[in-house]
């Protein structure tokens, strides 16, 4: 009898050992899609804030190489004349 309630021991046991393991692995699995979530909308966040950066870049450039031009054509105008 010592054996059966041993065994049975033993039985809950592992039982409680793999539900605490599951439900480890479950809180835990619901943590990295919550991270990932976050990380995924950081990264998005990340781009579009690059973008825009890299479109004011764009537009000073723009903007400088009319304003280069412009003086190039009057220069070139004043030698013409």
């Amino acid at each position: 009898m010592a054996e059966n309630k041993l065994n049975g021991s033993v039985e809950l046991l592992a039982q409680s050992i793999r539900d605490v393991f599951q439900d480890a692995m479950s809180i835990t699995r619901e943590n990295i899609k919550e991270d990932m979530e976050s990380m995924k909308q950081d990264v998005a966040k990340n781009l579009s804030d690059m973008e825009t950066r890299l479109n004011s870049h764009i537009d000073t450039t723009n903007n400088n190489m009319q304003a280069q031009f412009a003086r190039q054509e009057k220069i070139i105008s004043n030698l013409k004349s």
